[in-house]
Formats: structure tokens, sequence, C-alpha cells
């Protein structure tokens, strides 16, 4: 997977913010940027409004852009509405798929249910749905929405085996989650130090926060999934969403930090100094995000998306956007 769009310095969400009705456009920024490469959407979506397009493109630089992520849905099915359904659907897909890398998962849901706007085929929709609540469950810990997706699924397909295997798995998981939680404890020490023991904290510290309103105790096992393996996705992951979403951000950026630290190949360093740039801009701090920025840059120079503009032509271009 290449590293996603790397954001520009403070200031990045201008995308969803409007654009003048003559002069530069979108594209036509985009292009000034990138010395003629036209990154995101814009550059393989011919029939997408540009309307839509920018929301894409914004949620590459910023997925936490608020009046992106709002007028999203409506967005898709404006460009369905225009005879688009299928091209837009891909590429909401395509957006997809880099936002999972980026560890967005409530993004990729608004991505998915803006797909989910787009298609009338049952099948194609259950496929969707079944989706949905993988990332419902196995993502945001949400139980009862996955549930909902999954019973949703099977109205629309009633022998829809993704689907039936993945409801029935969460129905044991909701009569038998402590036993299960005991199990995984028991598993753990028993498997010892490394990779192996670190897997099963992480299993176990997700159990938890999909049936427990509590954090403290899942943290814990996080922490010590990593401790034992530094390199475990999910452990890693799931340590950052907790932080994010109890607005802990002086350790979320110690642990994006390790997370730097630790990265083994160019796209992991990348990917780390991108994130860790984002909280540095969220936080105040954009000194210190733009050498993040830059980071990731150096870290993957090959790249073409990731072009960070330097500051006097980055001056330029803001100065035509209206600031809001």
């Amino acid at each position: 997977m290449p590293l996603p769009v790397l954001p520009l310095p403070p200031g990045k969400a201008y995308a969803a913010r409007g654009f003048p009705d003559t002069g530069a456009g979108f594209g036509a920024i985009v292009e000034g940027l990138s010395g003629g490469y036209l990154t995101g959407a814009e550059a393989w979506i011919s029939h997408m409004t540009n309307d839509l397009s920018i929301a894409l493109e914004t949620l590459r630089l910023d997925p936490e852009d608020g009046k992106a992520r709002e007028t999203l849905a409506g967005l898709s099915q404006s460009a369905a509405a225009g005879g688009a359904s299928e091209e837009v659907a891909k590429s909401l897909a395509a957006e997809r798929a880099i936002h999972e890398e980026a560890n967005c998962p409530s993004l990729c849901l608004l991505l998915v249910d803006a797909e989910l706007a787009l298609r009338r085929e049952p099948g194609a929709r259950a496929d969707l749905l079944v989706l949905k609540a993988r990332l419902e469950w196995g993502e945001l810990w949400q139980f009862e929405p996955a549930r909902e997706s999954l019973r949703e699924a099977l109205q629309l397909v009633a022998e829809h085996e993704a689907a039936t295997a993945l409801l029935k798995d969460l129905d044991a998981e909701e009569t038998s989650w402590q036993e299960q939680a005991e199990a995984l404890s028991v598993r753990a020490v028993e498997a010892g130090q490394g990779p192996e023991g670190a897997a099963i904290f992480a299993e176990e510290a997700e159990l938890l926060l999909r049936h427990r309103n509590v954090t403290d105790e899942a943290e814990a096992l996080l922490r010590r999934s990593l401790e034992l393996d530094p390199h475990n996705r999910r452990a890693d992951r799931g340590l950052e969403r907790v932080l994010a979403a109890a607005g802990r951000h002086p350790e979320l950026a110690e642990h994006l930090a390790g997370r730097i630290a630790n990265a083994t190949t160019p796209e992991e360093k990348g990917a780390a100094e991108l994130a860790a740039g984002r909280l540095a801009e969220k936080t105040g701090q954009p000194a210190a995000a733009q050498e993040h920025y830059r980071q990731a840059v150096t870290a993957c120079p090959g790249d073409p998306r990731a072009q960070l503009p330097d500051g006097e032509r980055w001056d330029q271009v803001r100065s035509r956007v209206p600031r809001r």
C-alpha cells in the first residue's frame, strides 16, 4: 500500500471550505502543488463531481475534517444522480482502503455508508453491510450496531454466508465473552514472552472493549501486548484509538513517537510521521507538524503524492482560498 497523500502545512483542511467560482479550481490548485500530478480521486475519476472529489481529497489530507465528513453522503448521492454511480462507488472503495491503512475506521464506516447509498442490488448491499459489521465489531468495538448491520444484510439476502457466519460468532460471543476473556488470559500467560503472547493480549483487549464501558483494563492489555511485541499491529492501532477517543494527546504523541522509532520500513515510518504530524497540528504545534510531514516525505521520496510544497508556494495558494 503506497503512502497516503501527505497533509499540507497548517490550514490544510482548505478543500471542504469552498473555492472561488472563477480562477484556480481544485484541480488546478492540486496540480500546482504537485508539479502536474493530480492526487487522490481527482486524478482518476473523470466523472466525479468537483465537490465530491474535493471532499475525498480533503479527507486524505485531514481524515477528521468535520465539514468533509458531514457532506460526504450527500455528495455521493448527487454524483450518482449525475450518472456516475459505478465510478463513484469504486472511488469510495479505493479511498476506504487508504483510510483502513491509516487506522481511520470511523471514516471507513462513513465511506461504506456512502457506498450503500449508491448500491441497489441486494447482494452488493448485503456484502457492504457485512463489511460495515466487521468494522463496527472488529475496529470500533460496537457490538450491537454490528449485529444490526448483519440482520439487515440477512433481510436482503436470507442465506448470505458471510453474514450468517459472523452473526453466529457474535451471538456466541455475547453469551460467553467473560469466559473467553478468562481463557485468553490463561493462554497469554502460557504463551510467555514474545509475539504469540502479544497477539493473545491484544485479542483479549478487543473483547473487553466490545463489552465493557471502562477501558482501563483493556488499555493495560494493549500496553502489555506492545511490551511483548512492539510491532503488534492490532495493539498498536487499538491503543492509538483508545488514547485519541479519550483526548489524551500527550500520551498519544508519546505512543506515536514509539511507532516512529519502531518502524522497520519506509512506508511504516512515513505513515507514523504522518499521524504524528496530524496530531501536532491538531494540538497547536505547527512547527512540529511541519517537521513530521517533512520526515514523512524523506521516508518515502519516491511516492509522487508525498511531495510537500515549499512554504512560498503554499502561501501563494492559500492566499487564493477563502478562509473560514
